[in-house]
């Protein structure tokens, strides 16, 4: 009986052993896999992030990366350098309505197979304080025209720590899964993926329109372009009342809040938009 015993736990013991939850990935270990499905996005007006969700071409971004989000209206040329090859044009599929640009991501499509991709988790499973991994072009949107024409843009790789989460609609966000990251989020990481080093998949595409008293910022902004009487007193006690210095000073305002604080868009509402999107384009192209 006690031979028995032992038998049965040698048996069973590898089984136990292999059913163990993976360990986290390190930051490292993070960046090494998953750079090569980070893509760049370039359009005639902007320069962002995006990564590879399918082998057959499917890319994520975010929305304010290749449209404008009042007008809704595509940016000219938008194209996906993949790794150090040269720039290839991108089709957007989404929809692109005021929904998706509260939504703030985009679904693109380009015509290569065999692409490496990540893997869409679930944000919910993810609890706060959890470490994440962000990769991204920072410096393509921060020198645009000092950076030559074609030279390789170094990705960035970012750490962050989940401080938060909604699942139900703040404001005026129609969408329903944000993830709120802490950590380093500037121009250029917009579209970048949020990674979850406990499960090595995406729970969020970073958009960092939600940054502290980013909204107030934003209305300083308008009514400056709009020919407002704003003035601000500087510590010399010079006052700047033109729209120039004014708006200087509130991009930097809120570029040092993004520095802290980012946002994103939950991998809930990517992944049913993905599988629309997967839908009617095989729908559209069956009948060419």
């Amino acid at each position: 009986m006690r031979l028995c015993c032992v038998l049965a736990f040698f048996f069973t013991y590898p089984a136990v052993y292999c059913q163990r939850p993976p360990q986290p990935l390190t930051h490292i270990e993070a960046c090494s896999s998953f750079s090569d499905a980070i893509v760049q996005v370039q359009t005639d007006k902007m320069s962002g992030t995006g990564f590879i969700v399918g082998a057959d071409g499917w890319i994520i971004t975010a929305f304010h990366v290749v449209a404008d989000p009042d007008t809704l209206e595509i940016y000219d040329h938008p194209r996906i350098v993949i790794g150090n090859r040269k720039p290839i044009d991108a089709e957007v599929v989404s929809e692109l309505d005021k929904i998706a640009s509260l939504r703030d991501f985009a679904i693109l499509k380009v015509g290569k197979t065999l692409l490496p991709k990540l893997d869409l988790g679930i944000e919910s499973n993810i609890e706060s304080g959890s470490q994440v991994s962000i990769i991204g072009f920072p410096l393509s949107a921060m020198f645009p025209r000092t950076i030559p024409v074609g030279a390789t843009v170094p990705k960035f790789c970012l750490t962050g720590t989940i401080a938060a989460q909604t699942a139900f609609p703040l404001g005026n966000l129609n969408f329903l899964h944000t993830v709120y990251f802490q950590g380093v989020s500037i121009k250029g990481i917009s579209g970048a993926p949020i990674i979850s080093l406990q499960t090595g998949k995406v729970i969020g595409v970073v958009s960092t329109k939600l940054t502290g008293i980013g909204p107030t910022l934003n209305n300083i902004r308008k009514s400056t372009s709009a020919g407002g009487d704003i003035q601000i007193i500087g510590t010399s006690g010079n006052q700047f009342g033109v729209a120039g210095p004014v708006t200087a000073i509130v991009n930097a305002l809120d570029d040092q809040l993004a520095n802290g604080l980012g946002s994103g868009t939950g991998a809930s509402d990517v992944a049913n938009a993905l599988d629309k999107a997967k839908r009617e384009y095989g729908q559209q192209h069956s009948k060419r």
